[in-house]
């Protein structure tokens, strides 16, 4: 389908394209960056791009129904129409020993809807969605006890604006991963949510996280469920609200990687920490505290907010820590929020730790590091300790 004759900034709502338009009204296309880490450095196949649909067509420009999330440049990108798939299924049932495949695998769709599947497998995936748009699985029943593998529940695989609401979902490593591959049109996923009191849990013998959001994420959200083995969260701008955690077999609520940069938010969650995950030097929110979650290739400012949630725990140790945060080469301002917490901890060593390892110097290293209104520390502990250039930060208010 060609691409772009003229930049296309984000927030815009028209493509200006460099031959005459061979989209109509209604149509659904993708713009799409082949270049490699044109999204996000941390992996090659993690290229820019996001599906649009067409609201009119005037010889070159194409208008579109809603803005664009990212800007593109002319000359960099591929346009593409795209021929979805439609339709609904309901009440499936699937049963697999462990067939090296998806039980269920949709590609391409739009609007598409799963209702009440009952899957049982035992070997890579459930449900697998790829480069699909508007999608939603209402109520699964998803159990996936693998094989050693990858072994997931459900997957989104370069999608926008998908939901799942409600169900059970099990994987052995994760209940819900959001990644992608290395195909044309492999996009962002974007404005992906899992809410309705859904239930996710995976095998804590895996030592991984349960619900997954890789570095290619952008605007995704978990809200209003219950999560056994933590939450893995990469990319930018992703969100887990109201639900209660259980913490990985190490002790890791939540573990961040992959992170480009902007707003991460933990906003009225129930943490409750099973293990000290000091023993790993890691945090019960952790960000790269003994792996590279933050380096050179975080390219955006990053804020971690961390609000009105409650810690539980009874294992903890003098030197634990809630919140671990250590840059390991980016070049930004990194901002912290860390307010408003109950917390009912046997012991603590720190509410936030940070650490500068590599990357900013201080005189542009952070706006603000808050840490008040937290009630419940242990005796003892510290409610903000800094090493490296972070430590000369002014304006840190720990009350």
């Amino acid at each position: 389908m060609g691409g772009l004759a003229h930049p296309a900034p984000a927030g815009g709502k028209r493509l200006i394209v460099d031959h005459r338009a061979a989209f109509v009204a209604g149509d659904l296309g993708t713009v799409f960056d082949p270049t490699d880490g044109s999204f996000s450095r941390f992996r090659r196949y993690y290229r820019a791009g996001e599906f649009f649909q067409v609201a009119g067509v005037d010889d070159e420009t194409v208008e579109l129904v809603r803005p664009l999330y990212a800007g593109y440049r002319a000359g960099t990108v591929d346009l593409y129409r795209i021929r979805p798939a439609a339709g609904s299924l309901r009440d499936v049932i699937i049963t697999s020993e462990g067939a090296p495949a998806s039980l269920i695998y949709i590609d391409y769709a739009r609007g598409l809807t799963i209702t009440n599947p009952r899957l049982r497998q035992a070997n890579n995936d459930c449900i697998l969605v790829n480069r699909s748009v508007e999608c939603r699985i209402e109520a699964p029943d998803a159990i996936n006890t693998g094989n050693g593998g990858d072994d997931y529940g459900i997957v989104w695989s370069n999608c926008q604006d998908c939901s799942i609401h409600g169900g059970t979902i099990y994987g052995r490593r994760h209940a819900i991963a959001h990644g992608g591959n290395d195909q044309a049109n492999s996009v962002p996923c974007r404005n992906m949510q899992i809410g309705g009191n859904a239930t996710l849990r995976n095998d804590p013998r895996s030592n991984t996280h349960c619900a997954d959001f890789h570095g290619n994420c952008e605007d995704c959200m978990i809200a209003d469920c219950a999560i056994t083995g933590g939450v893995g969260m990469g990319g930018k701008n992703n969100r887990v609200v109201r639900s209660v955690v259980h913490s990985m077999a190490n002790g890791v609520a939540v573990l961040a990687f992959e992170v480009i940069g902007g707003r991460y938010e933990m906003l009225g969650n129930t943490f409750h920490i099973d293990s000290d995950p000091q023993a790993a030097t890691r945090g019960a929110i952790d960000f790269g505290g003994n792996a590279v979650a933050i380096s050179a290739d975080t390219t955006e400012n990053l804020t971690v907010v961390v609000r009105d949630c409650e810690f539980d725990s009874a294992v903890l140790s003098d030197d634990s820590r809630l919140l671990n945060v250590r840059n390991r080469g980016a070049t930004i301002k990194l901002n912290v929020d860390f307010s408003n917490n109950r917390l009912q901890l046997n012991r603590l060593g720190m509410v936030v730790y940070m650490d500068l390892v590599r990357g900013t110097g201080a005189a542009a290293a952070s706006d603000f590091i808050t840490v008040t209104g937290n009630t419940g520390a242990a005796p003892g502990s510290t409610l903000y300790y800094a090493d490296g250039d972070y430590s000369r930060l002014r304006g840190v208010r720990a009350l």
